[in-house]
C-alpha cells in the first residue's frame, strides 16, 4: 500500500519525533517492577541495569545516577526490584531507556536487604 501524505498529519523530522515523545512522557512517573537481569556502574557516576519480567518476556534498558540511588551498591543480578522513573529516548541514539530515581527490593529478600542497608548507615 503507497504512503499517502495526509495534509492533516503533521511531518516530523526524526529529531522533533523524539523530543516529541519526551516531552509527552517525561511528566510521567511511574513504578515498574522486574527483575535485574544486567547491572553496571560505569565511572563509579552512572548506574545501568536491565530489568526483566520474571517470565523473561520483555525487558527494558533503565539508566540513574549513582548519587541518587542510596542503596545502589546492595543491588545484584537476580534481585526483584521496584524502581521509580520516568520513560524517556536518547536523540542521539534514539534508544529507550527508563531513568531511574529510586529503587526497592521487592519480593523474597526485600526485607533482608533493606535491613543490611539500613545497618550499614547506621555504621
Amino acid at each position: 500500500m503507497p504512503l499517502v501524505p495526509d495534509k492533516l498529519k503533521p511531518i516530523l523530522s526524526v529529531s522533533e519525533l523524539i523530543e516529541y515523545i519526551n516531552i509527552t512522557f517525561s511528566p510521567i512517573r511511574l513504578t515498574v517492577e522486574g527483575e535485574i537481569t544486567e547491572i553496571k556502574v560505569s565511572q563509579s557516576r552512572y548506574l545501568f541495569m536491565t530489568l526483566s519480567d520474571t517470565k523473561k518476556e520483555a525487558n527494558v534498558k533503565a539508566f540513574a545516577l549513582v548519587y541518587e540511588i542510596d542503596n545502589w551498591s546492595i543491588l545484584k543480578e537476580g534481585m526483584k526490584v521496584k524502581v521509580d522513573g520516568r520513560p524517556q529516548v536518547f536523540k542521539k541514539s534514539g534508544q529507550f531507556n527508563f531513568r531511574v530515581f529510586s529503587v526497592l527490593p521487592s519480593g523474597e529478600g526485600a526485607l533482608k536487604a533493606a535491613y543490611e542497608l539500613l545497618k550499614n548507615k547506621l555504621q
